[in-house]
């Protein structure tokens, strides 16, 4: 079946709610579970969206700048700051939570395929580029994708072309800034004390937090693993329209953004390196729980899985496809077993209850 991520949101989400047997003050932990979310929430997830926010502006001021005064190392730093922001949205897109989730913000800053006709019919009109006509452009019309194909095109962009890429990378800042401001001013804090403010509606209990936190983890990776992986395998020599099911083939970025996926993920379990040190992540958690296994086991799978993608440095996805499927296979795999420990090792251990595991997905 098509996977589209926001497709598997109703489900997650209804899974959310786990049984009442356990919570922080029925089980003597030595690193709680509040601790655990107000860790991810203060020290992964909102400096992520900061960081994501704050390349994403710096990054249509830079299409401006350029349209004024193209140049080669403009262009060149037009090139750089594509991957450095798509790279930024990987990290977030691998578990889109809270406003990701409300906002729809993968329609807005990576849909794809996108619809290369959509974005010509803006290329040959003289309408303008107004924040009404962006925000009613259909997705595979927008975000990071679109600004690929536009990238794409021979020789580098002037005038018209110009204009509208510096208004659809606008339009990815917009929406960056919207998450922001609404991790900041309020989910940051829904999260982080959970259970704390039943008023709020939201999380009446700290494990309904990390019952959603654990369903859209487990949703991400399936995501990556079915869509990015298996998808393209299966498809890339029997379909005509075979490279719309690869990510970022016209930038050659796909193991890229592979990878970025990849270090979001490790980012929630392991902690996220920042000013202060290494935050809070799930193998605090567990450590505080003994359960050194389980952290072993998902470090030595996220090292072999980043191996693979380092061997495969250089090569398009294409090319991996072709002539290294093996390789791309192991790699499914080692998702696969993540994504199973997360449901038959993590969620257990947490008292969660899924609706969501590796079979839906096929």
């Amino acid at each position: 079946m098509k996977l589209i991520y926001s497709a598997f949101i109703a489900s997650v989400v209804l899974a959310s709610t786990p049984s009442l047997a356990a919570d922080d003050d029925s089980v003597q932990e030595r690193f709680s579970k509040s601790t655990l979310l107000k860790g991810l929430a203060e020290g992964v997830f909102q400096p992520q969206v900061q960081q994501f926010a704050r390349q994403s502006q710096t990054w249509a001021q830079d299409w401006q700048r350029y349209c004024q005064r193209p140049s080669a190392n403009g262009w060149k730093q037009l090139q750089q700051g594509w991957l450095t922001t798509a790279k930024q949205w990987q990290a977030l897109e691998m578990v889109q939570i809270g406003p990701l989730i409300e906002r729809r913000s993968q329609r807005e800053v990576n849909f794809w395929p996108t619809r290369p006709a959509q974005i010509d019919n803006w290329l040959k009109s003289h309408d303008a580029l107004t924040a009404d006509a962006l925000e009613a452009l259909p997705a595979a019309a927008k975000g990071l994708p679109a600004l690929e194909y536009l990238m794409s095109l021979k020789p580098a962009p002037k005038g018209r072309r110009c204009a509208v890429a510096t208004w659809l990378a606008q339009g990815v800042a917009q929406e960056a800034t919207g998450l922001e401001q609404d991790w900041r001013q309020g989910y940051t804090r829904q999260l982080a004390e959970a259970g704390q403010h039943p008023e709020d509606k939201v999380f009446l209990r700290t494990d309904q937090a990390l019952g959603e936190l654990i369903n859209l983890m487990i949703a991400g990776m399936d995501f990556v693993r079915v869509r990015k992986l298996e998808k393209p395998l299966q498809h890339n020599r029997d379909e005509q329209d075979a490279l719309g099911r690869i990510e970022a083939w016209r930038s050659g970025h796909s193991l890229s953004l592979l990878e970025a996926n990849l270090d979001g993920f490790s980012r929630v379990f392991f902690g996220m390196d920042g000013p202060g040190g290494k935050a809070v992540g799930f193998d605090d958690y567990l450590d505080g729980r003994d359960k050194l296994v389980l952290i072993r086991r998902t470090k030595e799978d996220l090292e072999e899985a980043r191996a693979i993608l380092r061997s495969l440095k250089g090569k398009t996805m294409q090319q991996a496809i072709q002539r290294h499927p093996a390789q791309l296979e192991t790699l499914q795999t080692i998702l696969r077993r993540l994504q199973t420990r997360l449901e038959n090792e993590l969620a257990p251990l947490l008292d969660i209850q899924l609706d969501f595991n590796a079979s839906d997905g096929d």
